[in-house]
């Protein structure tokens, strides 16, 4: 698929070089359990940022690296929601994960709950809470932004394709999105 190619090759080549980054992974959606009418999913990618500390993101805002990344941007996306997550250390977890989106605007508490209870048991579980949200003046975002991003790792694609297809239909009627995904570590 040209987004992956380009969004591995190019533009994480342009990433590598933002000042103060730690580590960078890239969490391509094998799968999702919603379509648009045209059969696109809504999201065909997480990215996960860490940074040595708060001042090296506001240096990394205003870096030439940066410039270049929203350059480059138009070339493969044609929307793009940044969710900036309240402050948490890099994790480690499984490189086949699920992640769960709501868009429902609900405070995320019960919801994460809701999240958490699809997926008792497994073996990484994670629910980062959105503390900000960026937007390109050029690409198109979402009008309403999730409260909250959850994860959920499994130990290979098999696993994590069970429980994907086992939790789909609950999760719709929870109104929140899946995405199967496979982790890319970049950084």
């Amino acid at each position: 698929m040209a987004f992956r190619q380009h969004w591995a090759g190019p533009h994480a080549e342009i990433a590598r070089h933002l000042p103060g980054l730690v580590r960078y992974d890239q969490n391509h959606v094998l799968g999702a359990s919603v379509s648009e009418l045209d059969a696109e999913w809504p999201i065909h990618g997480f990215v996960e940022l860490w940074f040595r500390n708060a001042a090296a993101i506001a240096e990394a805002a205003r870096s030439e690296a940066t410039r270049r990344l929203i350059a480059d941007e138009p070339a493969f996306l044609s929307a793009l929601t940044g969710l900036i997550m309240a402050e948490a250390p890099p994790y480690d977890a499984p490189a086949h994960r699920i992640f769960a989106v709501d868009r429902t605007g609900a405070p995320a508490g019960p919801r994460a709950q809701q999240w958490s209870h699809l997926f008792a048991g497994k073996s990484f579980i994670k629910v980062l809470q959105v503390a900000q949200v960026m937007r390109r003046q050029d690409l198109a975002s979402e009008p309403h932004p999730p409260a909250f991003v959850a994860i959920a790792g499994f130990a290979d694609l098999a696993q994590a394709s069970a429980a994907f297809a086992q939790a789909a239909a609950a999760a719709k009627a929870a109104g929140l999105e899946l995405y199967l995904t496979e982790q890319v570590r970049i950084v």
